[in-house]
């Protein structure tokens, strides 16, 4: 048996201040509209969604938080214990 799904709304990026993302492993969601290329995602442990962080160029380790995001394919949780899954500490800026 096959789902149904219906689309409800339809939703324009430029309303809500994001613009669409690749990244390098194939995965695509809505980022902020300042995301550049470099930036990184990271998922804090209990957070409620993925988030995208710069990395300071003066101080290894450091980083400025560009925003919060969709990620279609990370949004439950499916990353935790995966081979893309890393664990480390950041200092946010």
């Amino acid at each position: 048996m096959a789902n149904e799904y219906r689309l409800f709304q339809t939703v324009n990026p430029n309303d809500y201040d994001v613009q669409t993302l690749s990244t390098d492993t194939g995965l695509i969601g809505l980022a902020p509209v300042d995301t550049m290329v470099g930036d990184l995602v990271y998922i804090f442990t209990g957070g409620p969604l993925p988030f995208i962080l710069r990395p300071n160029a003066e101080v290894r380790g450091k980083f400025q938080v560009v925003g919060g995001y969709y990620i279609h394919g990370i949004m439950n949780g499916e990353v935790v214990g995966s081979q893309k899954w890393k664990e480390e500490e950041v200092i946010l800026q």
